[in-house]
């Protein structure tokens, strides 16, 4: 996971006693991914994979030893590397606030996830409007029947 994932995990997530609670309801379907180049969704997805290289250095290491104190080298680097290449995905760049903070990085984030709930609200709308007419068009059709056959 980026740096930027975790920063809006730390923000939005449950905690149980002092440890996060990550729930894909909450923290992974609300992340507001960006709008990526096919060319950008390679390079993260490139970086990604160098991560999970890195990892495959070590088998005989858990992951909560190859995250605990220290991280190997080679894998701190892989995570870096990741961390730019969504950075850049993001726009934020090392002149940026968001780059180098993190509740700057979560407020960019929160007005991502606001413009998400907007169109997600528009679309909501749209729907439930045009069920809406369909109902009132049946109801109209189911009284017009009933109508015709009573007065037969």
């Amino acid at each position: 996971m980026s740096n930027v994932h975790m920063a809006w995990m730390r923000a939005v997530c449950g905690r149980l006693e002092m440890r996060y609670r990550y729930s894909s309801a909450v923290v992974y379907n609300n992340f507001p991914w960006p709008n990526v180049s096919n060319t950008q969704k390679e390079i993260i997805e490139q970086t990604a994979k160098g991560i999970l290289d890195a990892r495959a250095i070590y088998p005989n290491d858990s992951l909560s030893s190859m995250y605990g104190i220290s991280m190997h080298p080679e894998l701190e680097y892989a995570h870096y590397k990741n961390d730019v290449a969504v950075m850049r995905a993001y726009g934020f760049t090392k002149n940026s606030s968001a780059f180098s903070s993190e509740a700057a990085c979560v407020a960019e984030l929160m007005k991502l996830y606001q413009k998400k709930l907007l169109k997600w609200n528009k679309f909501i709308g749209m729907s439930i409007c045009a069920f809406s007419i369909r109902m009132k068009d049946d109801v109209s059709f189911v009284k017009s029947r009933i109508e015709v056959k009573i007065s037969r």
